[in-house]
């Protein structure tokens, strides 16, 4: 099954999460709003190009996946 292209704001996110290395909430940068960042993140981990550190914990940490550098690359 073919996936829908990344929008505009999916792009954006993994750019702004190259580029900070991580995304937590309270953390140093937001896209949107804290709850449509995280959004637009699991859209992202769902698709491979983010991964979630120790998901266990209540507040998440996302990073780029190898696939998700190749994407923003």
């Amino acid at each position: 099954m073919n996936q829908r292209p990344l929008g505009d704001n999916q792009r954006s996110v993994l750019k702004a999460l190259q580029r900070h290395g991580s995304y937590r909430r309270g953390g140093a940068w937001v896209w949107n709003s804290w709850s449509g960042t995280e959004r637009i993140l699991e859209s992202l981990v769902k698709r491979g190009l983010v991964e979630v550190i120790d998901p266990r914990v209540n507040v998440p940490t996302y990073r780029l996946t190898e696939a998700g550098k190749a994407v923003v690359s």
